[in-house]
């Protein structure tokens, strides 16, 4: 979700037979299928140029991870993430976090958007990636959703 120009997808890709990549921009979706040919991961991943929430319903619990690194308003296509992923797999949630407590919100919105299709959570790992501000960070929760 979210791909961009498609780094993550690129290199997902190098260690995958499969990758999905979904965006909305559409300059960046073109800098993303020139980045799948640059990189010589064609056959592994597909590019779609277009609304997650409209692609996404398509591939009810059909992968194995998924990736969600906008951390301004990810939370908000929680609803449609959770119901992609396979029983057991993976989801990759960056949030823009208070310094004062980095995982409380993020973990919150992954519990209960999780909980509303009847899937139990557990939190693999917790990762600040970089600060914003002195009072705001980027992080990312890695969660196994069952």
């Amino acid at each position: 979700m979210f791909s961009g120009v498609g780094p993550y997808a690129i290199l997902m890709a190098k260690n995958s037979s499969a990758v999905t990549a979904i965006e909305l921009n559409h300059v960046a979706h073109h800098y993303c299928l020139e980045n799948i040919k640059l990189n010589r991961v064609t056959g592994r991943v597909k590019a779609f140029l277009g609304d997650v929430r409209d692609i996404c319903p398509q591939y009810s619990e059909h992968f194995d991870r998924t990736l969600m690194p906008l951390p301004k308003g990810a939370h908000k296509y929680l609803d449609v993430a959770i119901p992609t992923i396979k029983k057991g797999g993976i989801l990759h949630f960056y949030h823009w976090a208070p310094e004062s407590d980095l995982w409380s919100e993020a973990e919150n919105y992954v519990i209960n958007s999780s909980e509303k299709y009847g899937r139990e959570v557990e939190i693999l790992h917790r990762q600040k990636v970089s600060q914003y501000n002195p009072k705001l960070s980027k992080v990312r929760l890695d969660a196994r959703i069952n």
